[in-house]
């Protein structure tokens, strides 16, 4: 399926509206199905999810969540919900800091999701949902859960250098 073309045409169609570059689209795989950026990649396989833009900075703009795969995409629980916020939460904040993926706010050439991910952090908020961290500038840290709730960050494997700071009470 190709994803770009599949919403050109939805939207030509009027099947969805034209958000333009005012919003973004989610679009959600049925399970069984593999979406692939390039013949070596394959989602449940080299990634769980992704965004991207149609027309560059002019959009439309997307994002795909495949089926929550089997294992690979979330090391925190076997929940395919869990698996799915986790992964929706990252591509989200990726898609309003970098909307043409890789010329908006990037750490070398990591997105703030991927920058404080680069070994699975399971970070569970108060609500019980999985979401992922990201880099906040203002605070030279990794988030790590909304301010005035409790958020619980399981083991990870992040670099000493990166800082995480702890916003719930």
């Amino acid at each position: 399926m190709q994803i770009k073309q599949a919403l050109t045409g939805w939207i030509s169609q009027g099947a969805v509206s034209s958000l333009g570059t005012e919003g973004a689209y989610n679009i959600f795989l049925p399970p069984g199905v593999t979406v692939s950026l390039s013949p070596l990649e394959a989602s449940c396989k080299v990634f769980c999810d992704y965004h991207n833009t149609v027309n560059n900075a002019k959009g439309p703009f997307y994002t795909v969540e495949p089926y929550p795969c089997l294992q690979g995409c979330n090391q925190c629980t076997s929940d395919p919900f869990d698996t799915l916020t986790q992964g929706l939460s990252e591509e989200i904040v990726e898609l309003k800091t970098d909307m043409d993926p890789g010329t908006g706010w990037v750490i070398g050439n990591e997105e703030l999701c991927d920058y404080c991910n680069t070994k699975f952090v399971c970070n569970r908020i108060s609500t019980g949902e999985y979401v992922n961290a990201w880099y906040d500038k203002g605070k030279n840290a990794c988030w790590k859960g909304p301010a005035g709730q409790r958020s619980e960050l399981l083991s990870t494997d992040l670099d000493a250098h990166r800082v995480r700071v702890e916003t719930g009470s």
